[in-house]
Parts: C-alpha cells; sequence; structure tokens
C-alpha cells in the first residue's frame, strides 16, 4: 500500500472504490480530490506516523530498570508520561 492510500484509509476510513497505482490516484468514488489535497493528506499521515514512532521510542526508555529506579525517585518517570501525553495530545 502507498502511502497515498494509506492516507486516503486514515483520512477517511477504508472506502470502495479507490484505487492507487504507482501512488497515483486513478479511480476515486465521487469528484476526483486535487493533487494539493491528496499532498495535504500524505502530509498529515507522515505527521501521525512520525509522532506514533517518537511514542514507542519514548516508551521503549521504560526499562524494567527504569521502573525499578521509580520506586526511589519517580521524576523521571512523571518527565516521560508528560512527554508521552504532549505527543498523543497532537494526534
Amino acid at each position: 500500500m502507498s502511502n497515498l492510500h494509506a492516507a486516503i484509509d486514515y483520512k477517511f476510513g477504508v472506502r470502495a472504490g479507490v484505487r492507487v497505482v504507482d501512488d497515483a490516484l486513478v479511480e476515486y468514488p465521487g469528484e476526483m480530490p486535487s493533487a494539493e489535497d491528496q499532498e495535504k493528506w500524505i502530509a498529515e499521515y507522515e505527521t501521525r506516523l512520525a509522532i506514533i514512532k517518537q511514542i514507542e521510542a519514548l516508551e521503549v526508555t521504560a526499562t524494567p530498570r527504569r521502573i525499578r529506579e521509580m520506586a526511589v525517585d519517580p521524576t523521571w518517570m512523571k518527565e516521560l508520561d508528560a512527554q508521552i501525553a504532549a505527543l498523543r495530545a497532537k494526534l
């Protein structure tokens, strides 16, 4: 699946009648969206993916050792949770 097709699925849900070939929209139910709209959808989708990757990168830092350390000083975990919450708010 190309980014365009994934972006359409993200933006509108899976839609019958959408066909993307070589990352070009060739069939679309109703009026064919403009190239600018398509670029906007792809940018929104890619921004979302980048945020999700940032969240995943932060979440993997919560190792068992770090979680044990949190019992002594929870500051690190509170900061991590705040960072993750800020990123999730952007989704």
